[in-house]
């Protein structure tokens, strides 16, 4: 019976030991590159170790760490593909490869950019309303709380099953 139960936890759990794992965005604004770090379900990475390397070096060019909201910044000197790897040092650790081409290092500059003909323009263009969760963080999300009800399932199984043993 016992070990019925402990295959049944096993089976259960064994997704939870696999459903979190490092997701790291990168977002290019020029002259520098922003960096997200968070776990899957959107906690964010704060003070992990951050290592940029260019394509052509060994050597590390940038090393720190991510603030507390998980975020990292680095300014690319050269065209080229750039290495980041973020590291909690607690086993999960993720590489993210960024290409930086020419129109980067020399964006436009900001008098060539059409600008609208008055704020009525500018306030007629759609504003973006972001869901309140994106895919990833509603499938965890989900399976927490289907974890969650499953626990207490198989807590009152346990319970019942004791409580019937007892009483013969």
């Amino acid at each position: 019976m016992v070990k019925k139960v402990m295959v049944i936890l096993l089976l259960f759990f064994a997704p939870l030991l696999f459903a979190h794992g490092i997701k790291v965005t990168v977002e290019k604004k020029s002259p520098f590159v922003i960096i997200n770090a968070s776990y899957h379900g959107s906690k964010a990475l704060a003070h992990a170790r951050v290592t940029v390397v260019f394509e052509t070096g060994k050597k590390e060019f940038q090393k720190g760490n991510t603030d507390k909201n998980g975020n990292f910044c680095f300014y690319p000197d050269r065209v080229g593909q750039w290495m980041v790897t973020v590291d909690d040092l607690l086993g999960h650790r993720k590489r993210k490869e960024i290409l930086i081409d020419n129109e980067f290092l020399n964006p436009i500059p900001k008098e060539n950019v059409v600008k609208p003909a008055d704020k009525e323009e500018e306030d007629k263009r759609e504003v973006e309303i972001k869901p309140p969760f994106h895919t990833n963080e509603m499938c965890c999300y989900l399976l927490k709380i289907v974890l969650g009800v499953v626990l207490i399932l198989i807590i009152t199984f346990i319970l019942h099953r004791w409580k019937k043993r007892h009483e013969t």
